[in-house]
């Protein structure tokens, strides 16, 4: 029996029925009209794993009075004493997620534009503004990060070191904590770029800076 699937034309609204085809054999001007549903080139069809709640209300969950609208950032961290799914929320708010049905608030913390970094059993969290020192988190509470580091927006891990970059005052600068350490600053230990910094990636032997119009710099 011959199977059959809608297609949409995307210059208007008219669908047909016609045979399952892989991507490079589909009629132009049409797409796959389907729902958890993976086409693959020269391949059948896979099906994608439905959602899930994996926490509950984090709204109701934020401490009284702080907002809770929606979820800055999330991510898994390993600390050593056990993994623990953290979630900041666009009011300040640490979330720590323990079940479907159980989510504790963890105190203030900073509103990331990032994903949180981690190094040596210490959540490292930047604020997206620029102008707030970054947090910390250490598995049960948070606090300021320590050594007087500069208010960076974006935050990575690389040989051994966290780094910092685009501070409000210093938007093009990358800073180094002491090695060993994210809590040692030298606030003199930067390099600059050319423009803003706009995101820092660490691969094993460089760091890439992301910069405002061209694209990445390694340093």
């Amino acid at each position: 029996r011959r199977r059959h699937t809608r297609f949409r034309n995307v210059t208007g609204v008219q669908t047909c029925a016609l045979p399952i085809l892989p991507r490079n054999r589909m009629p132009q001007g049409s797409t796959w009209n389907l729902v958890d549903w993976v086409p693959d080139l020269g391949s059948g069809l896979r099906k994608r794993g439905g959602w899930s709640y994996a926490s509950p209300s984090l709204s109701a969950t934020a401490a009284s009075g702080t907002s809770a609208t929606y979820v800055s950032a999330v991510v898994h961290v390993p600390f050593t004493a056990g993994n623990q799914l953290v979630a900041i929320t666009d009011g300040g708010r640490l979330i720590k997620v323990s079940s479907v049905s159980s989510a504790s608030d963890m105190g203030a913390s900073n509103v990331p534009i990032q994903r949180p970094v981690l190094y040596l059993n210490t959540l490292v969290i930047p604020a997206g503004d620029g102008t707030t020192a970054p947090k910390k988190y250490d598995g049960s509470s948070v606090s300021a990060l320590g050594g007087s580091p500069p208010a960076g927006k974006f935050a990575s891990v690389y040989k051994d070191r966290v780094i910092l970059a685009a501070t409000s005052s210093s938007a093009n600068a990358v800073f180094f904590s002491g090695a060993g350490t994210p809590e040692s600053w030298d606030l003199n230990s930067y390099i600059k770029t050319r423009r803003e910094v706009k995101g820092l990636a660490a691969l094993p032997n460089s760091l890439m800076v992301f910069q405002s119009e061209i694209g990445r710099a390694h340093v």
